[in-house]
């Protein structure tokens, strides 16, 4: 078949570094490219090469509401650039589906929807893919149509499963309130433990630097009543990696109202045996997590009890299990299964 992949152009596409949409955009060009199929990714200039044809836009960089739409810049120059070729499958991995107005051609459109809250697909003709069944549900409630779900997927060949794991509690994501870092720092204050930060920082891309300055300080006073908190920010890939394959549990305590669509750090996680600590209730989480892997909270003190109990050594998770379960959400299994049902 021939595929016409379209990344988000927020960041360089590709496999390294830190990236949601982009590598999972690019993952999938690359997988489908090595499966024989024949495949173009449309990305950010400066998008790493793979078993795919590469088709450069514009510079990587972030929408700016009501004043600059780069995805919209980006679909443009996609439509122009591929005018004359038509395809099997076109699909669209940003936050906006502007082959309403710019088609590419194609017998199959799809809208891989990474968002929570996205605009109204009003092309009946467009297939919609959520990133997990609770996103689905969301999604056919504020459409009113139909939609599928796909879970994103890691590579678990590049993560190894690592049995021995430090004292050390971890939080990795981006630093917003939304993920809930200031949540994280407030457990290990009040337990007194050793927790380490690290992920997107904000202040390299722009976002919500008055919340990281607020985090900063929060962690400066929580050690100084006797917890060891230590903020990395952002890291590389190999050291995020490392983080996660020896953290005794990677704990993510989200805040209202936000919705995780899937969560490919959870599986992250997992696939090098460390079990995850979170809250029920913000979507994705909720159908990778199970009570051999991890814990689902009811609340923020619920999750505390929880953190304590596993730093105490009363309760504990197999390595194993976990690894196992990540194993449901491998690139393999999850693309080969996607293939099948378009035929």
């Amino acid at each position: 078949m021939k595929f016409c992949i379209i990344s988000a152009a927020a960041i360089e596409s590709g496999k390294s570094g830190y990236k949601g949409i982009e590598r999972i955009a690019w993952q999938i060009a690359d997988w489908l490219g090595r499966k024989g199929h024949d495949v173009t990714l449309v990305a950010a200039k400066g998008s790493e090469k793979g078993n795919f044809k590469l088709v450069e836009t514009v510079n990587a960089g972030y929408t700016i509401p009501g004043i600059l739409d780069r995805e919209e810049e980006h679909i443009i120059e996609a439509a122009k650039l591929l005018k004359d070729e038509s395809f099997d499958v076109v699909q669209v991995h940003q936050n906006n589906f502007y082959l309403e107005t710019f088609w590419i051609n194609a017998k199959r459109y799809e809208w891989h929807i990474h968002g929570w809250i996205p605009p109204f697909p009003v092309n009946n003709n467009i297939v919609c893919y959520a990133r997990s069944k609770s996103h689905a549900e969301l999604l056919k409630g504020k459409f009113m149509r139909d939609v599928n779900y796909m879970y994103n997927f890691i590579d678990t060949k590049d993560f190894p499963l690592v049995k021995e794991k430090d004292d050390y509690l971890l939080f990795f994501s981006r630093m917003s309130k939304e993920k809930g870092a200031h949540n994280f720092v407030k457990i290990c204050r009040e337990l007194k433990c050793r927790g380490i930060i690290a992920g997107e920082d904000s202040l390299t891309r722009g976002i919500e630097p008055g919340y990281l300055i607020e985090l900063l300080k929060e962690i400066v006073k929580a050690n100084k009543e006797g917890a060891d908190i230590e903020y990395l920010g952002s890291v590389s890939e190999e050291e995020k990696i490392r983080l996660l394959s020896k953290a005794k549990a990677l704990v993510i305590p989200y805040e209202k109202p936000y919705f995780e669509v899937f969560g490919i750090m959870i599986i992250e996680a997992l696939a090098t045996g460390t079990p995850v600590l979170t809250l029920k209730g913000f979507g994705g989480p909720d159908e990778i997590i199970t009570d051999k892997v991890g814990y689902l909270a009811n609340d923020l003190n619920d999750l505390k009890y929880k953190v304590k109990q596993l730093i105490n050594g009363e309760i504990s998770f197999s390595p194993e299990e976990c690894r196992k379960r990540a194993e449901d959400f491998d690139i393999e299994k999850v693309m080969s299964e996607y293939v099948k049902n378009i035929g």
